[in-house]
């Protein structure tokens, strides 16, 4: 009986450094299947109606900053293989779950099949600060979405295409390539389409190897957000909560 009462307090402790309470935790996958990606596959996040889930090449870290919605994490047991390799991730819901929902169903899916425990720090951190530029912002806000139709990121070579995403979403896609954290001080609170493309390349290389006949070819991820969409990041200083990844397992494939 002590084992049990154990066990119990264990887990509800787990929970609640996740964030997650048993009311929380309510939303879940019924079914779900998880693949390494091919090598090169192009990357996809695109939650479904229904709350549905359809990922492609999406890292663990990817994953547990949308889940988590944090856009700071570290590892406190050091794998490479979290940032580097990529899960093709298919799921599923017992019964239709909101889109608010489907980060604590990503959630579990982490804590259980990859055996994932974290905690929450705050921070101060160097990054920069996502800012309207000058000449204005280039986003289109989003229209209605059918019911059938996907949103999120689906990205092809130098190429990304955004279907009725937050700001806080951008954070999150512009963190790896621009190497720093990023705090959000546009004030933009609407869902928005766009499409911005840069080359992929660290900008050394990407210099040096200048393409003429590609309009891509040396163009940083800082250039490209303000001419393409109207945004500029600068550097500052801010607290941020910071998720330190303390436990994580490779997940059995299915």
């Amino acid at each position: 009986m002590k084992s049990l009462l154990s066990a119990c307090s264990t887990a509800a402790v787990l929970l609640s450094s996740l964030g997650l309470s048993h009311a929380q935790s309510t939303p879940r996958f019924e079914v779900v299947s998880i693949k390494p990606s091919a090598p090169d596959a192009p990357a996809m996040f695109s939650p479904l109606p229904g709350g549905k889930l359809s990922a492609r090449n999406q890292s663990v870290v990817n994953l547990a900053k949308w889940a988590f919605q944090v856009d700071v994490i570290e590892n406190s047991v050091t794998p490479a293989w979290l940032w580097r390799d990529g899960w093709d991730i298919e799921a599923v819901p017992a019964s239709p779950i909101s889109r608010d929902e489907v980060p604590l169903a990503v959630r579990a899916v982490l804590i259980e099949r990859f055996k994932l425990a974290t905690h929450v720090e705050k921070r101060e951190i160097s990054g920069y600060a996502l800012r309207m530029s000058s000449g204005g912002v280039k986003l289109k806000v989003a229209p209605p979405r059918g019911e059938g139709e996907r949103w999120g990121f689906v990205n092809t070579n130098e190429k990304t295409t955004a279907r009725d995403v937050a700001i806080s979403d951008l954070l999150r896609l512009l963190s790896g390539p621009a190497g720093k954290q990023i705090v959000d001080e546009t004030g933009l609170d609407k869902r928005y389409d766009f499409v911005l493309q840069w080359d992929h390349r660290p900008l050394d290389k990407a210099t040096a190897d200048s393409d003429p006949s590609n309009p891509i070819a040396g163009v940083s991820i800082f250039s490209a957000l303000e001419t393409q969409l109207g945004l500029k990041l600068e550097s500052a200083k801010f607290p941020k909560d910071v998720l330190v990844i303390d436990h994580i397992e490779r997940p059995s494939p299915n």
